[in-house]
């Protein structure tokens, strides 16, 4: 994970998160379970979003699934 992302941490529990988060996608990308072009950024903002989503959270979740794995 990069200094960047990790001065972008508004708190001690986020960037816990964050940098868990960032270990755990830059393993599934290097074992091809994930697209290269995601960031830790941006699939936290994803989730984030995803939670506030009651009505079809689970079929987007699906979506959001189908959408990281590599092409």
């Amino acid at each position: 994970m990069s200094v960047h992302v990790i001065a972008r941490c508004s708190g001690r529990v986020s960037c816990v998160c964050g940098q868990a988060g960032g270990r755990l996608l830059a393993a599934a990308q290097q074992v091809g379970l994930s697209r290269p072009d995601v960031t830790p950024v941006g699939l936290f903002a994803l989730a984030n979003a995803l939670s506030w989503i009651a009505d079809c959270r689970d079929r987007l979740f699906c979506l959001v699934l189908d959408g990281l794995r590599p092409k």
